[in-house]
């Protein structure tokens, strides 16, 4: 999801294109000793135009929680400091973390969404008012979780099963419990355990027992291919 940059309200007490927004901002007239205010077509009253000033360190990211999000979003705020990350339009990551500072009481009827905001220190300077950011919060870590590519879990009559490659480098039908999904990966809530390979592509030619051409899917559990 991604979101816009804007200008900050003071963030109170406590993913469409988003936005991040700046600190509270003012606005500011430059006008000649002894001319008059609201007078700008007068000659002898010249005036300046006004000039907006941003305060960008810190600043402020608004992004758009869906309904379906809002309320595990909501518990986890209530339980401590939520971190939150963002990343550039083309993907550029943003080194700084910020922080939850705001959840909306309120859920827009028109998009079925929530407002929330994250406060950024922003000393490097690098998010600007207007800019567009791809944001993500973390919402919970689960230790000791086992995932695998979601193109490895095959579903069949008797329900969800992965191929395992055994030390003689043939496949095994596992019946597998499937968790969520995160990204391209899929949590194994039961079925497997760390260390395993899995095969994640070509299981349509595979029957129990085939002999696999292993090869190794960087960051990943072993790629293997018939």
């Amino acid at each position: 999801m991604m979101t816009p940059i804007t200008k900050a309200q003071k963030p109170f007490a406590m993913m469409p294109p988003m936005m991040s927004e700046t600190m509270p901002s003012r606005i500011v007239t430059i006008q000649p000793i002894g001319s008059t205010p609201g007078w700008k077509n007068r000659p002898s009253a010249p005036t300046m135009a006004p000039t907006m000033i941003n305060q960008i360190h810190p600043i402020l990211v608004r992004f758009s929680v869906t309904q379906r999000d809002f309320l595990a979003l909501e518990a986890r705020a209530a339980s401590g400091s939520v971190p939150v990350r963002v990343a550039t339009a083309d993907s550029l990551p943003f080194d700084e973390a910020g922080t939850l500072t705001f959840i909306d009481n309120a859920v827009d009827s028109l998009t079925g969404t929530v407002t929330a905001k994250a406060r950024f220190e922003n000393a490097s300077r690098k998010l600007w008012p207007g800019e567009y950011v791809r944001v993500t919060t973390q919402l919970g870590v689960e230790q000791h979780a086992i995932a695998v590519p979601a193109a490895a879990i095959v579903s069949g009559q008797n329900g969800q099963y992965v191929y395992v490659i055994d030390n003689t480098d043939n496949a095994r039908v596992r019946p597998v419990n499937t968790g969520r999904d995160i990204g391209t990966l899929t949590v194994i809530d039961s079925g497997l355990v760390a260390g395993e390979r899995v095969v994640v592509d070509g299981q349509s030619r595979l029957v129990p027992g085939s002999k696999v051409d292993t090869k190794a899917a960087s960051g990943q559990s072993s790629k293997s291919s018939p």
